[in-house]
């Protein structure tokens, strides 16, 4: 199915300037009212909840199966919930009122990777797939106004399209491929360990051409690139999972610029070294300035100047991974997985509970902002 480029590059132009779900832009543009994360109970019941930052937990949807990453869609009351990899629903959710709208099932032998964005106006969903036979990386497109039917597809130039989100130009997306090939008929077993090849991609969407492709040397091809964030002057943070020997030491998150050149940002030594090899979620603040990054392994959060790369500490939490910027400059929301909301700003210093903790629930990976 060929994708009318024409249409969809018109209704993508000038997202960020509109807002897609996590852009930058949106978040500079007025602060977050609410936050969506999924998460499990205590009786292992998968859900995706809505909750205010500083506030109660306001509605619960149940799952068919665990969620992952979510996209809001700006032009109406609606959210669109990503299985866990490797996933086959999209669960299409009443961001007002938690009701579950209608499912997306990928289409045989695809599957997806637990993220997407929607075009700025809301017609288009994009979805991270695999074809899982080929191993090639996949963006789908779907209608959101025809009923979420599959409007087209163009490769996402890489193995394992996990996160993608938009440029500030509003035509270009950032896709962070892992590298891993991974098939249902093995579950999350990585297949391609030794020859993985990650990369973090640049598309014209209008063309579906590449425009940047960058990677890192070729002894770090086993740093699986899984999550990114866009700041309003097109900086990516992108951060790393790291698949080889435990006593590497690896950086695990970096900041790139398309055409420009690629600044890894290390923690101190024994911080790098209690990461354990694994960040969960990355983000920047509402101003673009500061750098966030999640290890649940772990048990920390740690935070960067972006311009110059300067450390700026790390707060302890055990099984933190959701990440979003909170209203203030330089402060972020995280969710944990003992049901735990923080909010914590590392420029000014200090953290605290934003919420008081739902007894028997885990937060999942990943939290996104309703505005």
């Amino acid at each position: 199915m060929t994708l009318n480029r024409r249409r969809f590059l018109s209704a993508a132009g000038g997202a960020l300037a509109c807002g897609v779900w996590i852009g930058p832009i949106a978040q500079a543009a007025q602060p977050p009212r609410h936050i969506l994360s999924c998460g499990t109970d205590k009786d292992k019941n998968h859900f995706v909840a809505r909750f205010d930052p500083s506030g109660p937990l306001l509605w619960r949807q149940p799952l068919p199966g665990r969620g992952h990453g979510i996209a809001v869609r700006r032009s109406g009351s609606v959210a669109a919930v990503f299985a866990r990899r490797p996933g086959t629903y999209v669960g299409i959710i009443d961001s007002d009122t938690g009701q579950r709208v209608m499912d997306i099932t990928s289409p045989q032998g695809r599957h997806y990777y637990g993220h997407g964005v929607y075009s700025a106006d809301g017609r288009y969903l994009l979805a991270g797939e695999n074809d899982y036979e080929s191993g090639d990386g996949v963006v789908a497109v779907y209608d959101a106004v025809d009923g979420y039917k599959r409007a087209g597809e163009f490769p996402s130039h890489g193995t394992g399209p996990h996160q993608i989100a938009w440029l500030p130009d509003g035509k270009t997306l950032a896709i962070a491929n892992g590298g891993i090939r991974t098939h249902p008929d093995h579950g999350r077993t990585k297949l391609n360990l030794d020859s993985m090849r990650p990369n973090l991609a640049f598309v014209d969407v209008a063309s579906g051409q590449a425009v940047d492709v960058m990677e890192l040397e070729p002894g770090w091809h086993q740093l699986s690139i899984r999550h990114i964030a866009v700041n309003v002057s097109g900086d990516v943070a992108f951060a790393m999972q790291f698949q080889g020997g435990k006593s590497a030491k690896v950086p695990l998150v970096g900041v790139h610029r398309p055409g420009g050149p690629t600044r890894l940002l290390r923690a101190p030594g024994p911080i790098e070294r209690k990461l354990r090899h694994y960040i969960g979620s990355v983000a920047f603040d509402t101003s673009g300035r500061v750098v966030a990054a999640t290890a649940p392994r772990g048990g920390l959060a740690v935070f960067w100047n972006a311009a110059d790369g300067r450390f700026l500490g790390h707060l302890k939490a055990r099984d933190v991974c959701g990440l979003a910027p909170a209203a203030e400059p330089g402060a972020f929301v995280l969710t944990t997985g003992d049901g735990t909301v923080l909010r914590h700003n590392p420029v000014r210093g200090g953290s605290r509970p934003a919420t008081t903790p739902v007894g028997g629930m885990h937060w999942d990976n990943h939290a996104a902002i309703l505005f």
